[in-house]
């Protein structure tokens, strides 16, 4: 074969490439998405939504704090398009009655004895909702609301850094054991056994706690728990952070430092719903964020410590790679848990890493939930 044969093959070769790509990415990102929704619209049976519960009340997101200006938004999804595969309507379920419990307060007692605290502990009266304890021993003090299940456990782990054994604990155990206190508890159902959790080892400073991927070193783990319902999701005000959240150590005899630190809000939910309520597209949410109406609920520097709270960072750009529906829950007793757009990618800023961010928007149609005036915290 002569030189200008080659040429011309490696020519028609390129050629070819080029259309395939060409093919591939516009079947990918326009005849694919189309062909989906003109099959809905065709075949897909169509039962008129069940709006049962009437207007829902407006969602309350927490907004994390971020600085900077003209923030540019760009979709990084592997596809490169939105995604074609949630649904027009969607469940929207009832979260269980508080209801009246003349035992309630016995059996915050009760739990109180469970985490290590005695009767003696107990400095509260016993005529109000909210019982608290403290040890002088270890200075961990416990709070419970007997009305709402609420539990908040706080103690000074540096200065008691000597009662966590280097290597005591991994990421299995952590979990085992923190699922184990909590159903104890009462505080840990069946949509809890069907979601998730994530795990962070630590080790303890004088000042803090670092994070570490070295079991060996590990004093301390956090624990955080999330439910699935349905197969969705359901995320808090931070999507980062779970509704049942604890620092535990393996199990030793002093039960104080055990769990030295709990967050755990619980609200029961009914699992079952005849309910279905329109939601606005993915399309309709994304340029809905793009336009800066979302709401910022988590915004994490590459490396953060997951020991640590919260601090605002400076945000320039902001790329999203998974867009998602999930359900929102907050430690304040909600009527109906109903779904969220969640959007999650990564944030750029000249001069740093940049980091993870998550942000929340509204799903169900507008027409179908209270209408309030607008504020930075309640996005309806």
């Amino acid at each position: 074969m002569s030189l200008s044969e080659i040429k011309v093959l490696v020519k028609r070769i390129g050629q070819g490439l080029l259309a395939f790509v060409f093919i591939y990415y516009l079947f990918i990102l326009v005849l694919k998405p189309g062909a989906i929704s003109l099959f809905k619209q065709l075949f897909v049976k169509r039962d008129p939504p069940n709006t049962i519960y009437g207007l829902l009340d407006p969602l309350k997101f927490v907004e994390k704090p971020i600085s900077g200006e003209n923030i540019e938004y760009e979709l990084n999804t592997k596809s490169g398009g939105l995604p074609t595969n949630i649904p027009d309507r969607i469940p929207v379920y009832k979260f269980k009655p508080k209801p009246f419990n003349y035992l309630a307060g016995k059996e915050a007692k009760e739990d109180a004895e469970k985490l290590g605290f005695k009767e003696s502990d107990l400095i509260s009266d016993l005529k109000g909702n909210i019982y608290k304890w403290k040890n002088i021993r270890t200075g961990g003090q416990l709070e419970i609301d007997i009305n709402k299940k609420d539990l908040v456990m706080k103690t000074d782990l540096q200065s008691r850094s000597a009662s966590f054994t280097k290597g005591n604990i991994n990421w299995g155990g952590a979990k085992e054991y923190a699922q184990s206190l909590l159903r104890s508890l009462g505080r840990f159902d069946d949509l809890y056994n069907s979601g998730t959790s994530t795990v962070y080892l630590g080790k303890i400073t004088q000042s803090d706690i670092e994070e570490t991927v070295i079991s060996e070193e590990a004093q301390i783990a956090k624990v955080d728990f999330f439910r699935s319902i349905n197969k969705y999701k359901v995320v808090g005000p931070d999507p980062k952070k779970g509704l049942l959240s604890l620092y535990v150590r393996k199990p030793e005899n002093d039960l104080l430092l055990n769990a030295p630190v709990i967050e755990a809000y619980y609200n029961g939910i009914n699992p079952d719903s005849s309910a279905s309520y329109p939601i606005i597209s993915p399309a309709e949410a994304w340029q809905a964020v793009r336009s800066g109406l979302g709401v910022v609920t988590n915004a994490t520097p590459r490396n953060f410590n997951h020991f640590k709270n919260y601090s605002p960072v400076r945000v320039e750009k902001i790329l999203i790679d998974n867009i998602y529906i999930g359900y929102y829950e907050t430690p304040e007793y909600q009527t109906f848990l109903q779904p969220i757009y969640v959007f999650e990618g990564k944030y750029t800023t000249r001069g740093s890493e940049g980091g993870s961010i998550a942000i929340y928007f509204p799903a169900i149609l507008r027409e179908y939930t209270k209408q309030i005036e607008e504020s930075s915290n309640l996005n309806q």
